[in-house]
């Protein structure tokens, strides 16, 4: 390997790690913020269905129990993914909530938690660190 070939690959994995990225996705160690720039797109990317779940709770004063029992929404709007990445919805028991978690990588996940009214954003590491309640636009 030459000179020139063992610079790129330094800085080809200088790159990677500065975006605390790997193979799997986003480390565990990946430190989020408020408004994160990297978080804030992922998050507004269930936007619609949030609006949705919560039109269904004002009209039965439940949140349905799957998805597929919401009005149908655009299909830029929806919540599918490309398998790999795409957002889960567990409704509480009694329907009073609900939770919508999205894997980042083998162990982070960004988790939008509504208890009925009040919703909020949290990035979970997934690696038994604390989890991190965040603000995203």
């Amino acid at each position: 390997m030459n000179r020139a070939h063992l610079t790129i690959a330094i800085l080809c994995c200088g790159s990677m790690m500065s975006c605390n990225d790997i193979p799997g996705g986003m480390r565990p160690s990946y430190k989020a913020t408020d408004h994160d720039r990297r978080l804030t797109p992922i998050a507004r990317s269930a936007s619609a269905t949030i609006t949705a779940l919560r039109k269904h709770y004002a009209e039965h004063s439940t949140y349905p129990v799957a998805l597929d029992d919401l009005e149908p929404l655009p299909p830029e709007k929806s919540l599918a993914g490309d398998g790999q990445h795409s957002w889960l919805y567990r409704r509480h028991d009694l329907g009073t909530g609900f939770t919508l978690w999205y894997k980042l990588g083998w162990d982070p996940a960004l988790i939008y938690e509504c208890d009925g009214v009040i919703g909020h954003w949290i990035f979970d590491p997934g690696d038994g660190s604390p989890q991190k309640t965040l603000a995203l636009d």
